[in-house]
């Protein structure tokens, strides 16, 4: 289980040998994980996440509590769909590289300005580690 305590101003933490960089309202996670950081649900006022580069092949419905995402990043998965979530400040949605196999309804969506879904994948690996700055 990853376990984070706090998220400050600027921070770096590695936690179960996963790097993590914070900044403010900005949290990054690429790190080869195979299943959805549920912890990370915990910082409500998150404004921008990146979760690219993983293995996750679903998102939890509670997701949709970080109502303050402007930006939300999930490049390089392996989700073959994109469950329904009301982001009213969403501006950026990056699903690229990942097996869709519907539809992407932003209806609950009204300021996203960029989707990205480019270059769909046919199969998921493990990806290696990497630490994106915010």
């Amino acid at each position: 289980m990853l376990q984070i305590d706090k998220m400050d101003e600027s921070e770096e933490y590695t936690k179960d040998k996963i790097y993590i960089k914070t900044k403010g309202t900005c949290l990054s996670i690429n790190s080869g994980r195979l299943s959805f950081p549920d912890d990370i649900l915990i910082f409500s006022k998150l404004t921008v996440l990146d979760l690219s580069n993983n293995c996750f092949m679903y998102l939890p419905a509670e997701l949709g509590n970080l109502t303050q995402l402007k930006s939300l990043n999930l490049n390089g998965n392996c989700l073959v769909e994109f469950p329904v979530f009301s982001f009213a400040y969403l501006f950026i949605l990056s699903l690229a590289g990942n097996p869709f196999m519907g539809a992407v309804d932003t209806t609950n969506m009204p300021v996203l300005a960029t989707l990205y879904l480019s270059y769909h994948v046919t199969a998921c690996t493990l990806k290696s580690t990497a630490v994106i700055r915010c």
